[in-house]
């Protein structure tokens, strides 16, 4: 009798061993943070095999290259009497005439100026997320909805934008989000700070680089240059007296204000600059010698309307950071 028992028992453990753990929650634990994954979804009771392969490449409901970058504002919401969290990008001038369904939001600063917002038409998003990032770092958030929107402003022609919806960051207000963070692409993007422990001290071969103008920004005196490599752009941030972009003997830039950060987006690198009160984005190229200034939220100028994406940067050669004439200031 006891024999039999034992036999009973070890027969039911070494079916509950075969049998894979139940993972009926595993959806509504993770589908806000697992960008990437493949769903469990379709998969057999045997472990998947071929087909958890096929469900671990497919598409996972976002882009597989992250972008386009937008900036980051809370929009008032009149009708709701709430602060609403939008990505948005410029994408060309907009009808003069605006549709007659079209329901005004509320006004926000975009590209320097106060524009008046107007919903064209929206859809909801699911699965999908986005990274807000700064001089700061990163922040995760969920995207809610996709919109069109309309901005105006008074003597100036209506703009497209393009707008991610997205909800706050974890311990984040609407309101400091734009300063923290102020610029979002959906998808991943990954933020190197350079300040602090980040920085060590410029190899002599680079700081004899910006010797000359080191010299006349401290009036003579000299200051320590820090440096840091810039991904693999073969690039480095020089910081002293003003901060510096190099690459082999060439000075690509100079910014009087610094570069808290850089951020890396898929394959394209973008240096995070302050410059005065605001907070731009200059792509470093591969090659060449002068940076790009993405002007991201920026009305075309109308004498480069006709080059169409062209005019959405701005080179910068030298100590060209000041004066990006053909862009209006940023927030």
């Amino acid at each position: 009798m006891i024999t039999t028992r034992l036999a009973l028992v070890l027969a039911l453990s070494s079916g509950l061993a075969l049998t894979p753990a139940c993972e009926c929650d595993r959806d509504d634990a993770s589908s806000e943070g697992d960008e990437g994954e493949g769903s469990d979804e379709g998969q057999d009771e045997e472990g998947g095999g071929d087909d958890e392969t096929a469900d671990r490449d497919g598409p996972t409901g976002g882009p597989e290259e992250p972008g386009p970058i937008g900036r980051t504002l809370g929009v008032f919401d009149d009708n709701t009497v709430t602060t609403r969290l939008f990505v948005l990008r410029r994408t060309g001038d907009a009808p003069a005439e605006a549709p007659a369904d079209a329901t005004v939001i509320g006004a926000a600063w975009v590209g320097g100026v106060e524009r008046e917002l107007s919903i064209l038409s929206t859809s909801d998003a699911t699965d999908r997320t986005a990274t807000l990032f700064g001089p700061v770092g990163t922040c995760s958030t969920r995207i809610l909805r996709t919109l069109e929107l309309r901005g105006t402003v008074e003597g100036q022609t209506p703009t497209s934008y393009a707008a991610l919806e997205v909800a706050p960051c974890e311990g984040s207000s609407v309101e400091s989000i734009e300063t923290t963070h102020p610029f979002g692409v959906e998808g991943e993007a990954a933020v190197e700070q350079l300040i602090g422990a980040s920085m060590t001290a410029a190899p002599a071969e680079l700081a004899t680089i910006v010797a000359e103008q080191e010299t006349e920004a401290g009036d003579g005196e000299e200051m320590d240059l820090q440096s840091h490599a810039i991904g693999e752009t073969g690039a480095s941030v020089l910081a002293g007296w003003s901060t510096y972009v190099v690459r082999g003997s060439t000075v690509l830039a100079t910014f009087e204000d610094g570069v808290p950060a850089y951020v890396t987006i898929g394959s394209q690198i973008d240096l995070v600059v302050r410059e005065g009160r605001e907070i731009h984005l200059y792509t470093v190229p591969r090659s060449g010698d002068a940076l790009t200034r993405l002007a991201i939220e920026a009305p075309l100028p109308e004498t480069a309307a006709a080059a169409g994406d062209e005019a959405e940067a701005v080179e910068v050669e030298g100590d060209g950071a000041e004066g990006d004439e053909g862009t209006e200031p940023t927030p």
